[in-house]
Parts: C-alpha cells; sequence; structure tokens
C-alpha cells in the first residue's frame, strides 16, 4: 500500500516537471507580467497619491492668494473711506471759511475809512486761501484717483485668481476641488454676484459628496439661491445641509428654521411644523433655536385652529451674511464656514 502511494508521489512529481518543462516559456512570461503588474499598481498608487498632496498643496496656495488679496481690499477700502471722509470734511471747513472770510470783507467794507487801503490786503489774504483749498482738494482727488487705480488693480488679481481656481477645479476633485469652488464662492459672494456664488457653492459641495465639509456648501449655496429669491432652491439647498445624519454642523438649528421661515412664506404650513419640530425634537439643547421654532409652532397651531393670527417671518432676503469673525444675527440665516475647511468649535 505504502509503496504504491509513493509511486503516485512520484508519478505526480513528474507529471508537474514535465508540465512545466512543456510550459515553462508560457509561465515565465505570466510570472513576468504579474511582476509587472504588481509594480505598475504600486507605481500608480505612488502617482496618484502624490498628484493628490500637489493638488491640495496647490488648492492651499490659492487660499493664500485669496487671503492676501482680502487684506489688500479691506485696506483700501478703509483708505478710500478715510480719504472720502478727509474731502468731505475738507469741502466742509473750506466753505465755512469762504462763508466767514465774505462776512470779514463785508465788515470791512462798512467800517473802513480808508477802502482802498484795506481791501486789497484782504483780497489777497483770501486769494491766498482760495490757492490753498484748491491745492488740497486737488491733492485729496489725486489720493482718491490713486487708491481707484489700486482698487481696480485688486480686482483684476481676484479675476485672475477666479479663473485660475475654476481651471483647477474642473481639472481635479475631492477636497482640491471642494476648497477651489468654496474659494471662488467666497469671491462672487463678496462681489454680491449671487447667480455665480450658487453655482460655485452646489460645485462645492457636490465635490464634499457626504463627507463634514458638504452642509457647510450647501448651507451657503442656499442663502446665495435666497438672495436671488429663489425660493424652492434654497429650500433644497437647506435641506441638503442637514440631510447628513450627524450632529457636526452646528448650524444645523438655524439651517432647520430658514426651511421653516421659506415654508411658510410659501404657504407650506406642513413643511414649515416638520422643520420646526425637527429643531424642537433634535436640537432643544440649543436653546435660542429650540425657543424660536416652539414659538412658531404655537402660532401655526393657533392660526390653524382659527383662535387668532401669527406674523410670518420675513421672507426671501432676510438673511445676512457672516462677517469675518463668523458672527451673525441669530434669526437670521447666514452664509458660514468662512474658510471652508474642517469646522472646528463653533466655526
Amino acid at each position: 500500500m505504502k509503496k504504491k502511494k509513493k509511486e503516485e508521489e512520484i508519478s505526480a512529481e513528474i507529471k508537474i516537471s514535465e508540465y512545466i518543462q512543456k510550459h515553462r516559456k508560457l509561465l515565465l512570461v505570466s510570472a513576468i507580467v504579474i511582476i509587472l503588474l504588481f509594480i505598475a499598481s504600486i507605481v500608480t498608487v505612488n502617482i496618484i497619491s502624490r498628484n493628490k498632496e500637489t493638488a491640495i498643496l496647490t488648492v492651499e496656495k490659492f487660499g493664500i492668494r485669496f487671503e492676501e488679496l482680502q487684506k489688500r481690499y479691506e485696506e483700501l477700502k478703509q483708505r478710500a473711506d478715510s480719504a472720502e471722509e478727509d474731502a468731505e470734511d475738507s469741502a466742509f471747513e473750506n466753505e465755512e471759511s469762504a462763508a466767514w472770510l465774505d462776512e470779514e470783507l463785508e465788515s470791512v467794507n462798512l467800517e473802513s475809512v480808508d477802502e482802498e487801503s484795506v481791501v486789497p490786503e484782504e483780497e489777497a489774504v483770501a486769494a491766498e486761501e482760495n490757492l490753498d483749498e484748491e491745492t488740497e482738494e486737488i491733492a485729496d482727488e489725486k489720493q482718491i484717483m490713486s487708491l481707484e487705480e489700486e482698487m481696480n488693480i485688486v480686482q483684476s488679481d481676484f479675476d485672475a485668481l477666479l479663473s485660475d481656481l475654476e481651471t483647477f477645479a474642473n481639472e481635479n476633485s475631492g477636497y482640491p476641488a471642494y476648497r477651489a469652488w468654496w474659494l471662488a464662492g467666497r469671491i462672487y459672494a463678496d462681489r454680491e454676484e449671487w447667480a455665480e456664488a450658487e453655482k460655485a457653492w452646489a460645485a462645492s459641495s457636490k465635490e464634499a459628496k457626504n463627507s463634514i465639509l458638504a452642509p457647510l456648501a450647501w448651507y451657503n449655496a442656499a442663502v446665495a439661491a435666497e438672495h436671488q429669491g429663489k425660493i424652492p432652491e434654497a429650500i433644497e439647498y437647506f435641506t441638503n445641509s442637514v440631510s447628513i445624519p450627524s450632529r457636526i454642523f452646528i448650524e444645523a438649528p438655524r439651517a432647520y428654521f430658514s426651511i421653516g421661515r421659506l415654508s411658510e412664506f410659501t404657504g407650506d404650513i406642513d413643511a414649515a411644523m416638520k422643520a420646526y419640530n425637527s429643531i424642537v425634537n433634535d436640537y432643544s439643547f440649543v436653546t435660542p433655536w429650540a425657543n424660536l421654532a416652539q414659538s412658531r409652532i404655537i402660532l401655526l397651531e393657533i392660526q390653524a385652529g382659527g383662535t387668532g393670527s401669527s406674523d410670518s417671518p420675513e421672507g426671501p432676503g432676510s438673511d445676512d451674511s457672516m462677517d469675518e469673525t463668523g458672527s451673525a444675527d441669530e434669526n437670521s440665516s447666514a452664509e458660514i464656514g468662512i474658510d471652508g475647511e474642517i469646522p472646528e468649535g463653533n466655526e
């Protein structure tokens, strides 16, 4: 029995050896192909990873460009406002000085015994003061013109950045594209070009997909849509901003209240009640919004019962964008997530 089993093993080894000998070229080629594919897959993964890192670095450089331009713009705006105020004050002072000088000249003309000896001197003083005033006005005008030229340069730089951002966003995906579209949305919003801001933020949210970044972009797209009076789109975007099941989106109560407010405006009371109840049931710990939602629910129930009437919350256009510190009126919807990055704390 053992002898027969040993013979079978030897026979199997011989068959394998013969198969290898017979197909050695094919087996060698197959082995080489497998090794090359393995190496190619490693190289491809490394290239993709490196390209992704490069894209992230590039989009963060865009962010730095944006912040620098924003800072330049704000500084120029402050200087321009200050120059205009100085020009207005100077004009007002010149008017007062001219009025006072006219009164003095009239007084001199009436009281002077030797009119010819007094008036020429006063006229010389007036002419000198008028010359100084004109010189100051020309200087102020030149300063304002210079600031306007600098502002135009900054706006041209913003245009160039926008072009670079949109080109980059169309050529990339994921976080780099999300961030690029986000920055484009910020520029358009600062210019109050709400249609373009809506498109940019909607594109940004689609790149973020179901990540924690998506609610921020959907929310801002809603704000941009509402600025245009596009209420159905605004409601849809606000709804998208709270559609990802998590409590990481700190502005969810505000989004739900905006859904309720706009639904009331359109007459969809059931949708408004549902939105307000979402705040009361899921975000009762956010006291200001929970109280506001509860008050709307009570008023809508009273209205439905026919025992009274309620004042509807403001319709489209009632929202105010947050400033750079992230603050906003608690009764309004607002542009949030200024940096378009992973939110920390109350950002």
